[in-house]
């Protein structure tokens, strides 16, 4: 709050939290009342990783979107789940579990796209990032912003962080839409349409920064038409190659 609230000539147009930052629930009433209150004092929508249930009481990986008006206009439910962290793949049912939750998360089914006034944006969460043909069906779909949310803490200090961070990168540029990536102890950064890195902040502080970015309506190639290409590529590459064999035998 006093991040957003310390430049009183310009409120921003977006505020983006991690993914689950803390234990919220998109259902704790205590919650949406502080979520719809931060959204209304800075006249800001607001994006945050939560716990979201289904009507049977399934945990889901999720973020909500609450508008200006302090109304949740709507929530992405995390489709790839992490197996061994928020699921337990199915031969490795006898695992321990690390906590009541972690590796009970069930799975969402859609690839969902939420309006933010006159346009329209989507988050994808953590690791879904290394799935280049899912991200780029919120493209595909309408989505003129992405922002990937992401708990990153338990890389630790390793290479891991960087390598999530360069991952991101390509689906920018993939689909050419400004992408911001909001992380605990991550890399929270701000990344054009070319996949170029414009900003990071500092790791392992606390930390908020101001960003610029902007909507793009257009679709690339790849956004339209998927991993086709490079398949077909493929196929034609293996079928010189089973071409040239043949000739030896």
């Amino acid at each position: 709050m006093q991040a957003v609230l310390s430049d009183k000539q310009q409120a921003p147009q977006l505020i983006a939290w991690p993914e689950v930052p803390a234990p919220l629930y998109a259902d704790d009433p205590m919650f949406l009342k502080v979520a719809a209150d931060l959204a209304r004092v800075t006249r800001t929508w607001f994006l945050a990783g939560v716990v979201g249930h289904l009507p049977d009481g399934g945990p889901l990986n999720s973020a909500i979107l609450v508008a200006p008006s302090g109304e949740v206009v709507g929530r992405y439910d995390k489709v790839h789940l992490v197996p061994f962290g928020e699921f337990v793949p199915w031969p490795f049912g006898f695992a321990n579990k690390i906590s009541t939750e972690i590796g009970d998360f069930r799975p969402g089914t859609n690839v969902v796209v939420l309006p933010i006034g006159e346009h329209r944006m989507a988050t994808f969460i953590c690791y879904e990032s290394v799935f280049p043909n899912f991200v780029r069906q919120f493209a595909a779909n309408g989505a003129e912003l992405l922002v990937n949310i992401s708990n990153d803490s338990w890389f630790g200090k390793t290479a891991a962080r960087l390598q999530h961070l360069k991952i991101v990168r390509m689906r920018a540029a993939e689909n050419r839409r400004w992408l911001l990536r909001s992380t605990n102890d991550g890399i929270t950064a701000t990344i054009d349409p070319a996949g170029r890195l414009l900003g990071t902040l500092p790791s392992y502080v606390q930390s908020a920064s101001r960003t610029g970015y902007s909507y793009v309506k257009e679709k690339t190639f790849y956004t339209r038409h998927g991993d086709w290409f490079p398949i077909l590529c493929a196929i034609w590459a293996a079928a010189i190659v089973a071409a040239g064999l043949a000739k030896w035998i």
